[in-house]
């Protein structure tokens, strides 16, 4: 395997001939290895994964901001709740939105385009793309909410493994998982992350974090802040199971 493409680092792992870009602060550690059939790390392939899964929920939500108490037409799905701090209720709303949803699609159309025999996009509905569909899309149009977003996650996400071996992955990678990670410290959601008192099932540090979505009908996402690892919430359940039962047995508790 060779080094992660998008230059993933192993803080505190160093060695002392590792070569790394000059603008890098430490001098030593060690490269993020790729993973298998991959041109990116775990790493950035669950950051990019988590990033999928958040993003119509992320839109519905900052389209909520632009009237206060509208959840935007979820057909009675729960809205996506009230800012934790003060920020601007404006039209700048639409613009993040817009450009979430955009960028998404710009992807999107690179994939059906590049992919071996051509692939047939997403469906548009809801997508703005103005003079005609062989323009880039430019945002939700005006009746558009988060499952027009939906859309676009869930076909880019069921081409997530061909996606991930492609050598412009890593700007893939980079810019949705930045954007998405910028807007949610922009427009934070009322219920907070938590942090789960278990060890990650991967790399055993104790630093997974749960994230429940609040309007899209996508998974409660528990990600590994170490690793990356996004644990399914299906498998959570039986994984704490196993940790309380090897507790009782070291503790010489009977089950």
């Amino acid at each position: 395997m060779s080094s992660c493409a998008t230059g993933c680092y192993l803080p505190g792992q160093h060695v002392p001939t590792a070569v790394h870009p000059a603008d890098h602060p430490c001098l030593g550690c060690l490269p993020r290895r790729t993973a298998p059939g991959r041109v990116v790390c775990w790493r950035c392939s669950n950051g990019l994964e988590d990033a999928l899964v958040r993003a119509p929920d992320l839109v519905a939500h900052i389209r909520d901001q632009v009237v206060p108490g509208d959840s935007g037409g979820t057909d009675g799905l729960p809205g996506a709740g009230r800012l934790d701090g003060p920020a601007p209720l404006s039209l700048g709303a639409v613009a993040d939105a817009d450009d979430l949803h955009a960028l998404l699609c710009s992807w999107a159309a690179l994939v059906a385009e590049t992919y071996p025999g051509g692939l047939r996009g997403p469906g548009w509905v809801g997508t703005h793309r103005p003079r005609g569909n062989d323009r880039p899309a430019v945002g939700l149009t005006t009746a558009g909410d988060w499952r027009a977003t939906a859309t676009v996650t869930r076909w880019l996400y069921d081409h997530l493994e061909w996606e991930l071996t492609q050598e412009w992955a890593p700007d893939y990678v980079r810019e949705v998982s930045t954007l998405v990670r910028r807007l949610r410290d922009r427009w934070a959601t009322e219920e907070r992350p938590r942090y789960l008192p278990v060890p990650c099932p991967s790399c055993k540090d104790p630093s997974l974090i749960r994230y429940a979505p609040t309007v899209w009908q996508g998974p409660v996402t528990i990600t590994c802040q170490s690793c990356g690892v996004v644990v399914p919430e299906r498998e959570f359940g039986a994984f704490v199971h196993t940790i309380a039962q090897e507790r009782r047995a070291r503790r010489k508790v009977p089950a």
